[in-house]
This record gives structure tokens, C-alpha cells and sequence, in this order.
């Protein structure tokens, strides 16, 4: 800032403590609004009111701090002075939220417990899992990526879409994914993929659907139709039933009907193996807000799950977008102040307790197994397979 040698001025000490009402202080007008103070050049107009001590000290810090930017004997510039803002809210905290072994024997046990897993105490003979979630969540991903963290090597089966955004759905049939022992067989669990939730009443997997499938009615390989209406029933007398069609390749989700029970594809008498015993709600947690036409599908599948007793709990993927520390660091998942505020604001949208919600990031540009990739998504199954395992001990008490 320019200042003319005419212009220079000495700023003399500010008036003692008295009351001044109506007139000008001699080097320089003062106003103090609650914790906001102005200070103003010479000859200004009058600051009516009272300086009180608090101000004059106030004043003092002002004069002693424009002294050591501007010299002495030269006029201060206008300048406003307020309080520091608080600093910004750290994107870690230093002590965790949630608990985590980190080591390689952790994933090792965690490995050990799902390979050994069998359903306790019940004549099922496969534990089923159902994934749902709103489309591009990433639920094949999540399929392939468990599938590669038990077996210690990279797979790819369930067909996952890489795309940014989507707003249709990639996975298209009801599928089951079983996962191959290293020596012969299968283990016990099977993760059955579905189409996503789609916005909108007629777009996507209908949530009624989904409730079939829960219920055991939906075969494997029911698969989605374009948005075009149901076709009209023909033939037969009203109220009399139609001919059961055999399955067929071309049997598909209808996103403006439900399954009927007239289709190939729709299981008239389920049983406990058919049916799902844990259901998991896959989301991206750094996706926007969830629309609420989806919302409600997810709230009406939910509630049919706590009718049919099937414990639910949520993945959390995507977290490595979510904050670059987690990018720079998994480990630092549970350090994440914004991490767990957007998994407690879907807690509060959809119902889960924030206790059941398991953050995990998927295998996507990482082709080879990470250890600290591997123990979120292990120990997300390993509540998965308690959870279905006290559900399976309940229905067969009720059996």
C-alpha cells in the first residue's frame, strides 16, 4: 500500500479507561461488535458507547500488531480483525472407531474359519447369501473380490461393471456363485448376485422379487426383461390356473411384474435349502445420495427380511473414494472421521445399526491378494456366516 509523506502520521496511545460518548479518540476510531473489531484511519467519524478496559486492551494488541507490519509513524491501513476460525475437523482421528487386527496371522485365521465353515446344527446343506443394492454399488465385485480373498488368489466370475456411473444395472439373472475347495467340491456358501435397484417404480429388479427370492421361489437363472409391460394372461376360464411352463433360458425379471407363480422359473414349494438365510445390503458409500424411490424398495426388502427372521447387515465398498487416507492406507479405515459419517447417515436412511455395516474395498486395479484388503472383507464374511448360522439354528428349532 502507497502512502504519501503528508498522510503519515503518528498514531498516539489509545485514551484511558474512561466513558467517551459523541467525539472522536485523538489518533484513530475504534469499534468493537462483539468479538469483531474494526479499526479505521484518522479522522473518522465518532464511535458513540463506552471503551472499556477489555476494548483499550484490545486496541493495544491491534496498535502493537499494525506497528510490527506497517512501522511506526506510518498510517495503518483499513483492516478488520476477527477471531480465528476453529480448524477444520482432522480426516483421522488418532484412535480407531472400531477395532482391527492388522496382522498376517489375523488373516490367516480368518481364512482358516471360513474354509473350515459348515452350517451347525441343521439339515441345510449350503449356506445362501443374498447381495442387493442399489445399481453400481458393486455387488458382483464384492462377490469376486470374497471369492479371492478365501481362496488366496485373484478370481473373476461374476460379471462386474467398471463404469464410473451407471444408472442400469449390469447384473441382469438371479445367479448363484459357489465357491470351489482347493481340492475337490465346494464350500458350504453360496452368494447369490441380483439385479440392482434401479430409480424408479418400473425400472430395475422389483423389490417383490427380491422378497420371492428370500422366500425361495425365484430359481437361478431368472433373468431381467426390457421395461416393457406384462404381456396379457390367455386362455383358461377366470380363476382357473394356467399351465406351468417349463424353465427356459428366456425366463426374465419383468421390472413392471412380479414373478408369477404360472412361470418356469417361479419354486411352488421351497424348501430350507432354497431359501436365503443371511441378506446383504451392498451400497457405495462415495455415491450421492440414495434416491428415495430406492430407498423405499430397500426399507419394504428390509422389512420382509425381519418378518421372515433373516439377519441383514450392510458392505460398505468403494471406501479407498471415500478419503485419501484410506486411498494412501486401508489401515486407516477405522480412523476416518468422514468415512464413518457417511455410513452413520446411511445407518439413519435405511435402518441397519452401524454395528452391522462392514467397510471393505474391492479388487479392481489390485490383481493380487493384499493382506489388509483381505481382512475387511474376511471378517465382513465371518459375520456373515455367525449371523446365518444362529439363523439356521432357529429354523431348525422351528422345524
Amino acid at each position: 500500500m502507497s502512502v504519501s509523506n503528508n498522510e503519515r502520521q503518528e498514531i498516539k496511545d489509545p485514551p484511558g479507561v474512561q466513558e467517551v460518548e459523541g467525539r472522536s479518540l485523538e489518533s484513530m476510531d475504534m469499534c468493537c461488535v462483539g468479538a469483531v473489531v474494526h479499526v479505521s484511519p484518522l479522522g473518522s467519524t465518532a464511535v458513540p458507547g463506552v471503551i472499556t478496559a477489555a476494548e483499550v486492551q484490545t486496541y493495544q494488541h491491534i496498535q502493537a500488531d499494525a506497528a510490527a507490519r506497517f512501522g511506526n509513524g506510518l498510517e495503518r491501513p483499513h483492516m478488520s480483525y476477527f477471531p480465528a476460525p476453529p480448524p477444520p475437523s482432522p480426516p483421522t482421528s488418532e484412535d480407531p472407531w472400531r477395532k482391527t487386527d492388522w496382522t498376517r496371522k489375523q488373516k490367516e485365521d480368518l481364512q482358516r474359519f471360513v474354509r473350515d465353515y459348515q452350517p451347525k446344527g441343521s439339515k441345510v446343506e449350503q449356506l445362501r447369501v443374498l447381495i442387493y443394492g442399489p445399481v453400481g454399488a458393486g455387488k458382483s465385485s464384492f462377490i469376486n473380490s470374497v471369492i479371492t480373498a478365501i481362496r488366496g488368489q485373484s478370481y473373476i466370475r461374476a460379471a462386474a461393471n467398471a463404469a464410473e456411473t451407471a444408472t442400469k444395472s449390469f447384473t441382469v439373472k438371479y445367479e448363484a456363485h459357489k465357491i470351489q475347495r482347493q481340492g475337490e467340491g465346494h464350500h458350504p456358501i453360496v452368494f447369490y448376485d441380483i439385479m440392482g435397484l434401479e430409480d424408479g417404480e418400473n425400472f430395475g429388479v422389483r423389490a417383490e422379487d427380491i422378497q420371492l427370492a428370500m422366500k425361495g421361489h425365484v430359481k437361478e437363472g431368472y433373468e431381467v426383461q426390457p421395461n416393457v409391460p406384462a404381456p396379457p394372461q390367455s386362455g383358461g376360464c377366470a380363476g382357473s390356473p394356467e399351465k406351468i411352463r417349463e424353465p427356459s433360458s428366456k425366463a426374465q425379471f419383468n421390472p413392471t411384474s412380479t414373478l408369477s407363480m404360472f412361470n418356469g422359473h417361479y419354486k411352488i414349494f421351497p424348501t430350507p435349502n432354497d431359501q436365503v438365510h443371511v441378506l446383504v445390503c451392498l451400497l457405495n458409500v462415495n455415491s450421492p445420495n440414495i434416491s428415495p424411490s430406492v430407498i423405499q424398495k430397500m426399507k419394504a426388502i428390509r422389512e420382509t427380511a425381519r418378518d421372515l427372521g433373516i439377519p441383514q447387515i450392510a458392505i460398505a465398498a468403494h471406501i479407498d473414494e471415500c478419503c485419501d487416507e484410506i486411498e494412501k492406507d486401508v489401515k486407516d479405515v477405522y480412523k476416518s472421521t468422514h468415512l464413518k459419517k457417511k455410513m452413520t447417515e446411511f445407518s439413519n436412511a435405511v435402518g441397519i445399526p452401524l454395528n452391522c455395516i462392514f467397510p471393505v474395498k474391492n479388487y479392481s486395479t489390485d490383481s493380487e491378494p493384499d493382506d489388509d484388503m483381505d481382512i475387511l472383507i474376511l471378517t465382513a464374511v465371518k459375520h456373515i456366516l455367525n449371523y446365518g448360522d444362529d439363523f439356521l439354528h432357529n429354523m431348525q428349532k422351528i422345524l
